[in-house]
């Protein structure tokens, strides 16, 4: 389920310690509706090592058939 970034890096910590886990997150994107607001694709405010995570090791781990593509 996508959610919208935190106002802060925090609040996003604090989420991802109530979830229990960081390798829960993958991103996923909407792009391109009507809606879509800005030109990021990513929330603002999120710990580049929580970005890493939902954009690469995330992924890798769970389609380990991405790595034969790299």
């Amino acid at each position: 389920q996508p959610f919208d970034a935190p106002a802060d890096a925090t609040s996003v910590a604090d989420l991802i310690d109530q979830i229990g886990s960081e390798k829960m997150f993958l991103f996923a994107s909407d792009y391109p509706h009507w809606q879509f607001d800005g030109d990021d694709a990513m929330p603002p405010n999120l710990p580049e090592n929580i970005v890493a995570r939902m954009c690469v090791e995330n992924p890798l781990e769970t389609f380990p058939r991405l790595q034969l593509a790299a």
